[in-house]
């Protein structure tokens, strides 16, 4: 039984990540930014951001880089995850062992705790939890709910009202 629940957690995630991926790659323009930048890997390995005449605008600077959401890129530097605003500036330090882009407002980020105990919970754009990390598994937002494994069952947890956690 443990067997079917992973596998239909691993096929919802590789969905989810494929659809996100096809809806990054489509390219939606951030509110106060001309024309939207596309996370390109450059000659030194490292991920930046491209305009639409593929010229670097954010250096490559990155070992990973995600499109904008919400006016935040997710970014990956020695291993940890945070977050970018569309000038290249730090927005949300790198402090996470994982991430998820934003999705109305908030990321869902993961935090390792010991070997292997990892707990997901959710950020909004200043960084501060607004959903503490307790969840094996977390999912983004979408119309003001999201989907998270607690306790090895799928519950649906709304986002919170004015910054308070559900």
């Amino acid at each position: 039984m443990m067997g079917k629940t992973v596998r239909t957690w691993v096929f919802r995630w590789a969905l989810c990540a494929v659809v996100l991926g096809l809806a990054g790659a489509a390219g939606g323009v951030e509110k106060g930014v001309r024309a939207p930048l596309v996370p390109k890997v450059g000659d030194n390995l490292r991920w930046g951001f491209v305009d639409h005449n593929d010229s670097f605008v954010i250096n490559p600077r990155f070992e990973f880089a995600g499109p904008f959401h919400d006016g935040r890129a997710l970014i990956r530097v020695s291993g940890k995850y945070g977050f970018i605003d569309p000038k290249g500036r730090l927005a949300i330090r790198t402090q996470f062992d994982d991430a998820r882009n934003f999705s109305e407002g908030l990321a869902a980020v993961m935090i390792m705790y010991g070997g292997s105990d990892r707990k997901w919970g959710y950020i909004d754009r200043a960084g501060s939890f607004v959903i503490p990390a307790r969840f094996e598994y977390a999912s983004d937002f979408l119309n003001g709910t999201a989907v998270v494994l607690e306790n090895g069952k799928e519950v649906v947890v709304r986002a919170p009202a004015h910054g308070k956690a559900p």
